[in-house]
């Protein structure tokens, strides 16, 4: 089959679809920026040149570059077409699906509530936003989500026997595990990994877990782990410098994107990963979304791809293919209780081998046997 996908945002999600999907039967065209490109070929190493690249241009309008996707599309006939994120333009992608009406075209939706449940609001911009997304749902063939939650709740909106599947955002690749050996006495190391933004994390409950940690003087180190790019980042900026100050276990980074390589060193490192989601919040357009039923963490994806344990709010849903390894807290102080309790027992290794038994049902051969079939014309 002849596939093509299409990403400009988010290489680590469309990582796991070219790995899934090359299995020597797909001839996979990919559509996507410099960046991510990038990216992309520093994770899939040789078998980037597996896969054809089309690259949008330094300087070329996201316009021009659909124009470009669409005239490949219909001189290659291509059977398939993921559009693996789209966050804006949505009325020039559904008309580049009218012009291809022989190629299937399938949408991974990230905001389910954006998308399906958008308004016209108020101006011209607005509108014509609005009226991208109801074309572009109405013209798509099916639907992917990278959550099995968020599955769920989009296919309660597709009433007319369309597919609505599930293709998780992660894989767990056990050849690249390293394994970090840890004795009883060796901290406890908590990883908050994304970029700061409060509409996505609470970052004060994880300043007041730093102001007990320094206070009841336990044990623990805590890794904020994300560039600072969203509007309020300055603001968590700040309270982090006022934080390193007094707590030498505090770490943070002042870049716009933490390097991939450092990323890479701290989540080896990391015991758990920390998810203290906004669990209700605003992502774009005045619409809100859930975290767990409507939008998915990208966390609970870092989860699966360096096989740790997870440490989440009890308000936020999780897949129930990843709950045998979460540990699940009401409020703040029952996590402090948890955590001195971890850190006392040293009793590590218990949260990684359930971890590393939930990462295993994510590897590609599992997700090959499941998912490779949904892509059919």
């Amino acid at each position: 089959m002849t596939i093509g996908i299409y990403e400009s945002e988010h290489f680590e999600t469309v990582y796991p679809v070219l790995r899934v999907l090359d299995n020597g039967t797909h001839h996979i065209t990919v559509f996507t920026t410099i960046a991510v490109a990038r990216q992309l070929n520093d994770q899939l190493g040789a078998d980037y040149q597996k896969f054809k690249w089309i690259l949008k241009e330094d300087g070329q309008s996201i316009r021009s570059f659909i124009e470009t996707i669409s005239g490949h599309v219909k001189k290659e006939s291509l059977d398939f077409f993921l559009l693996n994120t789209v966050s804006n333009n949505h009325l020039l992608f559904a008309r580049m699906i009218k012009k291809n009406l022989n190629t299937s075209f399938y949408l991974v939706v990230h905001d389910v509530n954006n998308l399906m449940l958008s308004k016209p609001g108020f101006g011209l911009r607005k509108l014509v936003r609005h009226i991208g997304k109801k074309m572009l749902v109405r013209l798509c063939k099916g639907f992917f989500t990278i959550s099995s939650r968020t599955t769920a709740y989009l296919a309660g909106f597709i009433k007319d026997g369309r597919t609505v599947q599930w293709f998780p955002g992660a894989i767990y690749e056990e050849a690249k595990l390293v394994s970090i050996q840890k004795n009883k006495d060796s901290k406890l190391r908590i990883v908050v990994p994304g970029t700061l933004d409060s509409r996505r994390r609470n970052y004060q409950l994880v300043f007041k877990l730093a102001q007990q940690v320094i206070e009841k003087q336990m044990a623990i180190e805590i890794c904020v782990l994300g560039g600072s790019t969203a509007v309020d980042s300055a603001v968590i900026l700040e309270q982090c410098r006022q934080l390193s100050k007094k707590y030498q276990g505090f770490t943070y980074y002042e870049l716009p994107e933490v390097p991939y390589a450092e990323f890479d060193k701290q989540m080896i490192e990391a015991d758990f990963i920390w998810v203290p989601s906004t669990v209700n919040t605003i992502m774009a357009d005045t619409i809100a979304e859930t975290y767990g039923q409507s939008k998915s963490s990208g966390n609970m994806f870092d989860a699966i791809r360096y096989a740790k344990p997870l440490l989440v709010p009890a308000s936020l849903a999780i897949d129930k293919e990843q709950e045998d390894a979460a540990i699940v807290y009401k409020d703040l102080d029952e996590l402090i209780s948890i955590l001195s309790n971890l850190q006392q027992s040293g009793n590590y290794a218990i949260w990684t081998g359930k971890a590393l038994e939930v990462a295993r049902k994510y590897s590609v051969s599992k997700l090959q046997e499941k998912l490779v079939h949904y892509f059919t014309k």
